[in-house]
């Protein structure tokens, strides 16, 4: 998937999913559909806040580069997470279906 900008500037990077996943969210809702990506953003971002403290307000993108050591690449720290919580969610029910 295109998230703009390119491999120098990752934070721009992460925001840019994170848009593209918010409005992925909103259109199921719109359209009633049910599945996986639903509230997934606000989810993690909950995920996140019960896991390590992150405050959840400006999304999982911000809460991951902000709450990284100095010394921690948070592009992959980001993605590490978010394989450890679609592990967690797989064969629950979310809150939001």
């Amino acid at each position: 998937m295109y998230l703009g900008g390119d491999s120098r500037d990752r934070r721009s990077q992460l925001h840019n999913l994170e848009f593209v996943l918010y409005g992925y969210g909103f259109a199921m809702k719109v359209h009633g559909l049910k599945g996986p990506g639903h509230g997934l953003v606000r989810e993690f971002a909950e995920y996140l806040h019960k896991r390590f403290g992150w405050p959840p307000e400006l999304g999982p993108a911000s809460a991951v580069v902000d709450g990284v050591g100095p010394n921690e690449d948070f592009w992959e720290r980001f993605w590490e997470l978010i394989v450890e919580f679609g592990q967690q969610r797989v064969g629950t029910t979310s809150v939001s279906e």
